[in-house]
């Protein structure tokens, strides 16, 4: 799946399968990821079959997608506790199992102890932690207890800010205010503090309908019930705590403007704040969280934000009060008893048509990937990350990027100073392949335990949390760590990060079928030389291209060229837009508008790399890039995705966009009353 970096505080969409993160999610960047690649890890050699379709019925000129791939779609099954499946999927399930190796390996170790404090102990006793169901299920809810207590004892606004200032201190986060570092969008060498109120623990528009709003409410009645609340009283507070969620959901930016610079870069002083919102009393808040010396905050989403403060008052005490204490049952629930993560368990098939559950293994391989994840990550690159393959994916982007220039340099709707900035920008695009220069150490003084040493699970995700909040307070007034990775070195994914202008491609995605050093260069191209000129062209797409070089948010281009950008960009709204995804479902040109230029330009970029190759094999360059996006998943996960991801559906993602180039055409013999036919006048170009 794809995902872009335009700060941490854009939502994780794309890889939507439930409520919450099991890793470090709030206090990290969040990238804004595509795919990748390496034939490091050994793989199932069927998961890249590329058949003729001589017995299929369906002719690959009326649906291309449906025909390459009909036999795959026909026999997958979306796995137990998931709501999709796909390409995407079986890479990672790889690198899980490989995962759980290490984890079980570590955890089997005789006196592991005797390496106190080093990256092995803390991986074998926090996976120790998550699978031991009997300890955590006696536990109940008592290790959160006395948060809750907290909250509820509070007889005032004051009184409450007092116990969240507690729970801050014991926990590492706040259940009132949400704060995080990042990089400030005009000067990417500096670091910025960014403040949101009450967030919503659900996405935008996930709970639009009735039937969602119902299933929420039952979900939270659970959690109320099982932290000491009668029936009565818990369905009560289930209804308001929804009703709450729905209001700050509704006042949300969408999904496509959280990644807009235009509409999330605003900038406000402490005074300005504190004359604004006084009762929220934003020097008390930082101060309680240990950030000093702060002028300057970020607010994202704006008006969000003046719709939660409409509750920090002695009129909304009550609900504002519930809202604390179930926030603490949401976050931190997941952690404990086998009654709260079947709660959830309930919610995701409800709201996302998930059968099934995930094993307690499976879970504990997500929860460890999640937030150790260097510590993980070193053992899995010596183990499987092949320095080969470094470098000869590094030269495969030069290659890309050497292409990508010859392009710009022959758009004739472009000025010849657009055209020298876009190539500067171009040229001093960094890469980040495998995995980090530096790893993080944020975490290197983390006590884990296990609970035979007097640990638990939920104290464990605490010692994270308050680790890493203190490197967030010291990293506040440091120069941006520019060395720093947003996503975990065995992730099946990549991103294009415009506040770096750089491309990261971790080793969990180097592998087939994105990337096999022996297949035909064709299959290649079609994958993982694709998906890297996907993420290149993010550089220019029409978020991308509000950044320069060096990652600030300037404006490069001259008006009359940003104008003619913009009316093509507008052809693209059109052409990706109201396309059928399933029954009754339709897609959004204007929600999917970047990674659609993305798209159209990774392959118009690899097919003029492969127009200079001696009789260049189409037909796989074109099945490659089918291959790649295949999918099956839930009608309900379907149904959201259509409204929050920013990507199109992963059928339109293939058919739509071969369908704007000639060469697709003449391989597969496309002529008008076909199917997968478009006008030439219909099809959209940008690079």
């Amino acid at each position: 799946m794809s995902k872009k970096n335009k700060n941490k505080k854009r939502q994780i969409i794309a890889m939507l399968l439930g409520l919450f993160s099991m890793g470090k999610i709030g206090f990290k960047q969040e990238a804004h990821f595509t795919s990748a690649i390496s034939n490091s890890v050994k793989t199932d050699k069927n998961i890249f079959s590329l058949k003729n379709n001589e017995q299929s019925k369906l002719r690959l000129q009326d649906d291309f997608y449906t025909s390459i791939n009909e036999e795959w779609l026909k026999n997958a099954k979306i796995p137990e506790g998931e709501s999709m499946y796909g390409t995407f999927d079986q890479v990672s399930e790889l690198n899980e199992k490989n995962i759980l190796n290490i984890l079980k390996e570590l955890s089997s170790v005789q006196n592991i102890q005797n390496k106190k404090g080093l990256p092995e102990q803390k991986l074998a006793d926090f996976y120790k932690s998550v699978v031991d169901l009997e300890n955590r299920n006696k536990q109940g809810v008592s290790p959160i207890k006395k948060y809750l207590d907290l909250y509820d004892n509070a007889k005032n606004l004051d009184e409450l800010w007092k116990a969240d200032s507690s729970v801050f201190n014991e926990t590492g986060r706040s259940c009132l205010v949400s704060v995080s570092i990042e990089i400030d969008a005009k000067d990417s060498n500096k670091n910025i503090l960014d403040i949101r109120g009450l967030t919503n623990h659900l996405r935008k528009h996930t709970i639009d309908s009735e039937d969602a709003q119902k299933a929420c409410e039952k979900f939270v009645t659970k959690l109320l019930e099982l932290s000491g609340e009668n029936p009565e009283k818990a369905q009560i507070d289930a209804k308001e705590i929804v009703k709450l969620e729905k209001i700050l959901s509704d006042a949300s930016l969408e999904a496509q403007e959280l990644y807009d610079i235009d509409k999330t870069y605003n900038i406000f002083s402490i005074e300005e704040l504190n004359q604004l919102y006084p009762n929220l009393n934003i020097s008390r808040v930082l101060k309680n969280m240990g950030f000093k010396d702060v002028k300057l905050l970020e607010i994202a989403d704006v008006n969000k934000f003046k719709k939660s403060y409409e509750y920090f008052n002695e009129k909304n005490f009550d609900i504002l009060k519930l809202y604390a204490k179930t926030s603490v049952l949401i976050r931190y629930g997941i952690y404990l008893s086998q009654d709260f993560t079947d709660a959830l368990d309930d919610l995701n098939k409800s709201l996302f048509g998930i059968e099934g559950k995930k094993s307690i293994e499976k879970k504990a391989v997500g929860t460890v990937s999640g937030w150790l994840e260097d510590d993980l990550g070193k053992i899995f690159v010596q183990k499987f990350f092949s320095e080969d393959a470094k470098k000869d994916i590094e030269n495969l982007i030069l290659k890309i990027k050497l292409s990508y220039k010859e392009k710009i340099k022959n758009t004739t709707w472009l000025s010849e100073k657009t055209r020298e900035k876009a190539i500067k920008k171009l040229d001093t695009m960094k890469l980040k392949i495998g995995y980090p220069e530096k790893w993080s150490d944020e975490l290197d003084k983390a006590d884990i335990k296990n609970y035979k040493d007097g640990g638990s699970y939920f104290a464990n995700i605490c010692e994270m949390q308050k680790k890493i909040m203190q490197k967030r307070n010291k990293e506040l007034n440091e120069p941006v760590d520019k060395t720093k990775w947003h996503v975990s070195a065995y992730e099946v994914n990549a991103y294009y990060n415009p506040q770096n202008n750089e491309i990261v491609f971790p080793a969990g995605i180097l592998q087939s079928p994105f990337y096999d050093i022996n297949a035909p260069e064709e299959q290649n191209m079609g994958a993982i030389g694709a998906i890297i000129a996907h993420e290149i062209s993010h550089a220019f797409d029409s978020e991308g291209s509000k950044f320069d070089e060096n990652g600030n948010a300037v404006n490069w281009w001259t008006d009359e060229d940003r104008e003619n950008f913009k009316k093509r960009c507008e052809k693209f709204v059109d052409a990706y837009d109201n396309l059928e995804i399933s029954e009754g479902v339709k897609s959004n040109g204007k929600l999917t508008l970047f990674e659609n230029i993305a798209d159209v330009g990774a392959i118009s970029c690899m097919l003029d790399i492969l127009s200079k190759k001696e009789n260049p094999d189409y037909k796989k360059f074109f099945k490659s890039w089918a291959v790649s996006w295949r999918m099956i998943a839930s009608p309900e996960i379907t149904s959201q995705l259509s409204k929050s991801d920013v990507h199109s559906s992963n059928k339109i993602r293939t058919n739509r966009t071969l369908a704007n180039f000639e060469e697709f055409y003449k391989t597969f013999y496309i002529k008008e009353g076909d199917k997968m036919y478009i006008a030439p006048e219909n099809r959209v170009k940008l690079w």
